[in-house]
């Protein structure tokens, strides 16, 4: 069981990595599209063809984004470390808080994303933009990291 335990802890920093990478908002309406990253990129375009790139204007967005994309990262780099030494076997104990930490991390990363944008632009941003799939995968993520966490803590003590 303990050979395994390290692709747990693996899944949930490739989770982790699609979620940074993958966008965490969208907006579609009347033919036009846009797809948002929480570090602030935006991408769109409509149905005449007409694209657009770059980074969101909005000076309200850009902290929280910044922090959720921070978190994200140490979350990554928390569980990377994690699933490596836990496959090689060694110091169990501070691989599982290791994933514990990033579990935890990756969970509250989206929670800082949804609520602080509702809290610093009510009642425009989640009207208009759409929760994606970089919003959802930390929530698997950190479950994955929080379950390989207490397999790391079980299996060798």
């Amino acid at each position: 069981m303990a050979q395994y335990i390290w692709k747990v802890i693996g899944a949930g920093g490739v989770l982790t990595l699609l979620s940074v990478v993958l966008p965490s908002a969208f907006f579609i309406e009347s033919g036009a599209w846009v797809l948002l990253w929480s570090i602030g990129i935006i991408w769109g375009g409509d149905i005449y063809g007409d694209q657009i790139i770059g980074f969101i204007e909005d000076s309200r967005y850009m902290p929280i984004g910044v922090i959720t994309t921070v978190l994200l990262i140490i979350a990554l780099i928390s569980m990377a470390i994690s699933a490596r030494n836990t496959k090689n076997e060694k110091n169990f104990k501070l691989n599982a808080g290791l994933s514990l930490f990033g579990g935890i991390l990756t969970i509250i990363g989206p929670i800082v994303y949804y609520f602080c944008l509702a809290a610093v632009i009510p009642a425009v941003f989640w009207v208009d933009f759409l929760p994606f799939i970089g919003v959802f995968l930390p929530f698997i993520a950190g479950i994955l990291g929080i379950i390989g966490a207490i397999l790391a803590t079980r299996s060798r003590k």
